[in-house]
């Protein structure tokens, strides 16, 4: 009996390890699957974060895989509808004779090199015009670059309008549309944004700019004009259906060329996307009116993750810091609490004395405060001071992408979800708990109540938020045990 036990054990111990290494490996057994197959319709774009397939006879992607973010991938509205539309498949209308004439690119040819990928197209058009296009796109990075080269071989000089159909979103059954924004910034480096369930009408954008975005929660596309002129950005409604597009034209003299060049980044909505892409992208995280606070606070984490290398004990170490900078408040906030505590007694004993006279109880409580040193006005000011930095920190714990699917300890897989085995709500109601009775000298039944409540509360927040809270709490409880210790 006990060896078959043993075996049964064995068996599921090594079901569980398959089903690991199944998880880990799946995303390279769709991508080598992919390429695998014989089939010259499609192209394969892959480098260390991303896998993109291109249908060549349209251009056209057909699918988008992340290495990481695969959860939130799958639910990216942005990917599945706008992405898909034509990102590569920009048209070049070229106009002589009256007539427009549009060139789709097909992708010719692909070339590795160490540290880049780099697809080549080239397009003569009964030797009157020669199009070269070239997408380079970095091995270990989301942005991809796009040059095209025009050559007019016209006896005269031509027109070339370039066509860029950004993005078209179709209203939802609730009659709204998913929600994205876009936003862009001009040369002169102002920021400008749009909901698009907020667009009423048809947006006609003429001006410099120095970038484009389309983006959602966590994943952001964005366009970059390397050429430094007009853009033409048109925003059209038209019943359910609303499209962005970016259109440009150029003039080539007979016998010249013509470089055009932009950038794309395809992925996810990082923190440091104005440092690594352009100026300002990062404005489209949305931390809002506490932005000032969070930003540098997000940055402060981001660096000691550099040397931790795990988000669950940077988090940790954040929290820690934070509560020794506001540790001369928080020390101020108990001790006041303490004395109002020690004179709950004789503010009881005035009550029931001049029970008939409201004039004169608040005017012996007023007197006993003064007495204690005591300013209620002061506990309210230190609790406001503080309340900025706590809604801060619940910002850069739910909203950057930075910390989706990341891994701590043991069972937390992913501080973005929520304990599913529920340890980190008990702990916080615990912590909680252990807060409550050091405050207080009664102590029965009731006190659990309030935990409890908590618990229940948070059961479904992020399990980095309630690491940072269970964290703090704790050095809370440190902190005012030494101030006892002191005062006695």
């Amino acid at each position: 009996m006990l060896y078959k036990n043993k075996i049964f054990i064995i068996i599921i111990f090594s079901l569980f390890l398959l089903i690991i290494y199944k998880n880990k490996i799946y995303a390279n057994n769709v991508i080598k699957k992919n390429i695998n197959k014989k089939n010259k319709q499609y192209i394969y774009i892959k480098n260390n974060v991303f896998l993109i397939k291109i249908n060549k006879k349209n251009n056209k992607i057909e699918n988008i895989l992340f290495n990481y973010y695969k959860n939130k991938i799958k639910n990216s509205y942005l990917f599945k509808k706008i992405i898909k539309n034509n990102f590569l498949n920009i048209k070049i209308k070229k106009i002589y004779k009256k007539k427009n004439k549009i060139i789709n690119f097909k992708i010719k040819k692909k070339i590795f090199f160490k540290d880049k990928i780099i697809l080549l197209s080239y397009i003569n058009n009964k030797k009157n015009i020669n199009i070269y296009n070239k997408i380079t796109i970095n091995k270990n990075s989301y942005d991809i670059s796009i040059d095209y080269i025009i050559k007019n071989n016209f006896k005269k000089k031509i027109n070339i309008i370039y066509e860029n159909k950004l993005a078209k979103f179709k209203k939802e059954n609730n009659n709204e549309y998913k929600e994205q924004n876009i936003s862009y910034l001009d040369d002169k480096k102002n920021f400008y944004k749009y909901n698009i369930n907020e667009i009423d009408k048809n947006i006609s954008i003429k001006k410099k700019i120095n970038w484009i975005s389309i983006y959602e929660k966590y994943f952001i596309y964005t366009i970059i004009p390397i050429n430094k002129k007009n853009n033409n950005i048109y925003i059209k409604k038209n019943n359910n259906i609303l499209s962005i597009n970016l259109i440009n034209k150029y003039e080539i003299n007979k016998n010249q060329k013509k470089k055009i060049k932009l950038k794309l980044w395809i992925g996810p909505k990082l923190n440091n996307l104005n440092e690594i892409i352009s100026d300002k992208l990062d404005l489209t995280i949305d931390y809002g009116l506490l932005s000032f606070i969070s930003k540098p606070l997000f940055s402060m984490l981001s660096n000691i993750n550099k040397i931790t290398n795990n988000w669950g004990y940077s988090i940790i170490i954040l929290t820690i810091i934070l509560k020794l900078i506001t540790y001369p408040l928080n020390k101020k906030q108990h001790k006041s609490f303490l004395l109002i505590e020690k004179i709950q007694k004789k503010i009881k004993k005035i009550k029931e004395k001049y029970k008939n006279n409201k004039d004169k109880i608040n005017n012996k409580i007023i007197k006993i405060y003064k007495k204690y040193n005591i300013n209620p006005f002061n506990d309210i000011l230190l609790l406001l001071i503080q309340i900025p930095i706590f809604i801060s920190v619940y910002n850069i714990l739910t909203i950057p992408i930075e910390l989706q699917e990341s891994k701590f300890i043991f069972w937390i897989n992913d501080l973005s979800l929520h304990d599913k085995y529920y340890i980190l709500p008990i702990i916080m109601g615990i912590s909680v708990y252990l807060l409550q009775i050091n405050n207080i000298k009664k102590k029965n039944k009731t006190n659990i109540i309030f935990p409890t409540l908590i618990s229940i509360f948070l059961i479904n927040f992020p399990s980095g938020l309630l690491l940072s809270y269970i964290i703090n709490n704790f050095i809370t409880l440190i902190q005012q045990k030494i101030n006892k210790k002191n005062k006695n």
